[in-house]
């Protein structure tokens, strides 16, 4: 499974240079895994999804959020143009 993905996703021509013989069924097993691996990911949840950026982007709009519906406007970006 491990080659079938790292060789499919190669060029052609890069894969040719590879010590592995593609053939038409490693196409088809290749293009089946990528497939069920997409909607895999689809189903499962975002805390193993997600990556570094996207899991701090989404504490932070909860906690702006939730500050927001307090009445804090502290954690707000500055709605008026700055004077200078």
């Amino acid at each position: 499974m491990i080659i079938v993905l790292g060789c499919g996703i190669m060029h052609p021509e890069v894969r040719a240079l590879m010590p592995y013989e593609w053939s038409t069924r490693h196409d088809l097993e290749y293009r089946a895994l990528t497939t069920a691996l997409r909607l895999a990911y689809r189903g499962l949840p975002p805390a193993l999804t997600d990556t570094a950026l996207t899991r701090n982007r989404r504490r932070y709009r909860k906690l702006v959020t939730k500050y927001r519906g307090m009445g804090l406007t502290s954690f707000l970006p500055d709605l008026t143009p700055s004077r200078r």
